[in-house]
This record gives C-alpha cells, structure tokens and sequence, in this order.
C-alpha cells in the first residue's frame, strides 16, 4: 500500500473548523501525518516550523515509484518533417535498427532519415537501406542522441527514437522514462523566476497528467505541444527543474482513486475556471473555479481588436475554449490569450479585454510561483488548485 497524504483534511487537528471528507474520498494510513492548513497570508516563518518535518518523513517513507516506466512521446510534429537527423553524442554508440539490418554508429556519427512513400530512406554511414520503420538507441540509458529538423530545429533527447512514415512526412517518436519526461515538461513550462516549490507544484501537475492522458494519439501516449504538454529536452541534473522532478519522484494526485489529468496554464484573471465555464467535457475529476490571490492582486490584462467575421464563432458560443484555439490556429496564438474576456462591438470589428493567459482550468502557473514566494509548500499549492484529491505515489 503507497503511504497516501489526502489534502482534503489537512488542519482539522487544529481546533480550526474541519472539511469533511466525502465517503469516497481515500483514508490516509492512521500514521500518516498531516500538513497545516493553506492560508496565504500568514508569514512564511511561522509556517516552516511545521511543514519542514512532514516534508523530510514523507521522503523517507514514500515507496519509489517504477523507475522503468516509460511514455510515447510524439516530437517535432509542427514542422511535419520529410527529413531528419539523428547523431550520436561524443562517448556513446547509437544502435539502429532499420528493418533486418543492425548497425552501430559512434562517436558523433550521423544519420539521415528521408521520407519515401510507405519507406524511408536511411544514409547510415554511407549505407543505404529502406525499411519501413527505423529504432534507435543509445547504448547507455542515460546516453543522449541528437534529433533535428535540418534547418528548422534539434534538441538533445533521452530514451530509444522510434521512426515511421505518415502523410508523406516521417513521424519521429520517443519513448523516454516518465521522470525524465515530468524534468522535461518542468523546464519548458514554469516561469524562469518561479521557485523550487512552485517548480515541484508543477511536476506533481505534469507527471499526473502524463500518466492520466496517455493514448491522446493514435500512435503515442502525447505530443510535446501545448495541445498534450510543451516538452523540450532534459534539462541538466542540476537544474531547478531537474531537482523538482527528482525530490517528488512518483508522487501523483488521485480523485476517486483515478490520476487525476492535472492542467495547468499560465495565468488567470483572478479566479480559475470550471471545466464546463469553457465548454468543456466533465472528467473524471471536477475541476472547480477557485481564487487566485496573486492574479486578482495584479491581473495581466490584454486587449485586442479582432474582425466581426472572425470573432463570430466567439461571440455564438460564450466562453468556449474550443472556439478561442479554432481562432487562435486562424490568427495566431496571441490573437485570444485567455477565456476571461468581456466583448464590445464597434461595427465589423469586435473589442476584446481580458486578463490572464491559457485555458484557465488547473493550475495558475503565475499564482503557484506567486503562492510559493510568500512561503507556501507545494502541497498546500496543489491543495489550493486541486481541491479534495489526495497526493500519493503513483502504482
């Protein structure tokens, strides 16, 4: 049994007026300790006293999770490739499978990857083979293999690189471990400024989503766009994002004993939104519209003018996070930055004021790091955006 902290409970020893938990809502062990309560405004200092030892119990006593287990992850499908290469790092070998044939290539050798009808077209050293589907991997686990666009982009990557061609254009796969996924996704998606605590708020987020969205595509579990979540490569061990993943290995949040699939976004206008306030599907958690001390304080405000033409798929369905990406994917990923608008109409032009930036379902990335920076943990963060689940090690 995974040792379970449900955030649902937190502070009701305290003499301070408890939520019931709701029959169905998971039982902490009898031994598991608890977390104070959120409150945003007391200082930092009379909060850490507390949460410090909690915190260093949890570590020692959480199971680790499954270290082999991997996602399929889809890259570089924007730029719908016809070719690629790949190249080993200095030090390590690349394994190729190309069909029948094996072969090895070392030392920064190179591959080139062309896209011929239902084959593709290898150059492995100045041999050429045409198989349908290609395998690569780096003969240490943790050995990187370059992937790139020629001309457009390439990125360091880590795991084994599976290539297939679809639509005329070569489908460029791979499967890395799930921790070094949740690193990856860490570092492309916090704010720079953002601290260690709001970094590990946003790994527990990712790494549940990773886990609660696979099958998103026909042919891998999620692609490294914000339509699954923006990943770039690994960053180094080092990094803050690194060390957020690492220091919360595992740990996922549970609804009703299912992950929940945790979204996130950059920034709300002071309050989040419900699923169904963007026209969204009911899952299997119901994400609820909380407040968002910090974006109240400080909206990031926006205004555009948008052509009547445009704006009417807007302006027939509310607020509707479909219809805003539809338009965006028309006019640009600026064109609407977030669902909390108000609509004026000029004539053929519509006026749109806003506040925030996303979908604004989940977790407000700049409310976390604002959160964070008064001395929040990353427990209390997630509580605060994810209420009533439970925070467990995944299994």
């Amino acid at each position: 049994m995974p040792v379970t902290q449900n955030l649902q409970t937190i502070g009701q020893r305290r003499g301070r007026k408890s939520t019931l938990m709701p029959p169905w809502s998971p039982t902490p062990p009898a031994r598991s300790p608890t977390l104070p309560a959120a409150r945003p405004t007391r200082p930092p200092k009379r909060r850490a006293p507390r949460l410090l030892p909690w915190l260093a119990l949890l570590l020692v006593t959480l199971p680790v999770a499954n270290a082999s287990e991997t996602v399929r992850v889809g890259v570089f499908g924007l730029f719908h490739p016809v070719e690629l290469g790949v190249q080993a790092t200095f030090g390590s070998t690349l394994i190729v499978e190309a069909g029948p044939a094996r072969f090895t290539v070392a030392d920064a050798g190179a591959i080139r990857l062309r896209v011929s009808g239902s084959k593709i077209e290898c150059d492995i050293g100045g041999t050429a083979v045409n198989p349908k589907k290609v395998l690569l991997r780096a003969s240490g686990s943790r050995s990187p293999f370059r992937l790139s666009v020629p001309g457009k982009i390439d990125r360091l990557y880590q795991g084994e690189l599976e290539v297939l061609p679809s639509n005329r254009a070569l489908r460029a796969i791979v499967v890395m471990d799930v921790e070094t996924a949740v690193a990856s996704a860490v570092a492309a998606e916090s704010r720079a400024s953002a601290s260690l605590e709001a970094l590990k708020a946003q790994a527990v987020a990712s790494r549940s989503f990773l886990l609660a969205s696979r099958g998103r595509h026909q042919e891998f579990d999620l692609c490294d766009t914000t339509h699954c979540q923006f990943l770039k490569q690994p960053p180094p061990a080092d990094s803050p994002a690194a060390e957020a993943a690492r220091t919360t290995r595992g740990l996922v949040l549970r609804y009703r004993n299912s992950i929940v699939p945790a979204m996130f976004f950059a920034a709300c206008g002071g309050k989040t939104f419900a699923l169904q306030d963007v026209g969204m599907r009911p899952g299997n958690y119901p994400f609820r519209s909380v407040e968002c001390p910090i974006c109240a304080r400080k909206p990031k405000r926006w205004q555009r003018r948008i052509a009547r033409v445009d704006a009417e798929p807007l302006l027939a369905s509310g607020l509707s996070e479909l219809a805003r990406i539809s338009l965006v994917r028309k006019l640009g990923w600026n064109a609407v930055p977030s669902n909390a608008y108000s609509v004026d109409s000029d004539g053929d032009t519509v006026s749109l004021r806003g506040r925030g930036a996303g979908h604004g379902v989940g977790l407000c990335q700049r409310g976390a790091a604002g959160l964070a920076a008064q001395g929040m943990s990353f427990t209390e963060i997630l509580r605060h955006y994810f209420p009533d689940t439970t925070l467990e090690v995944a299994r």
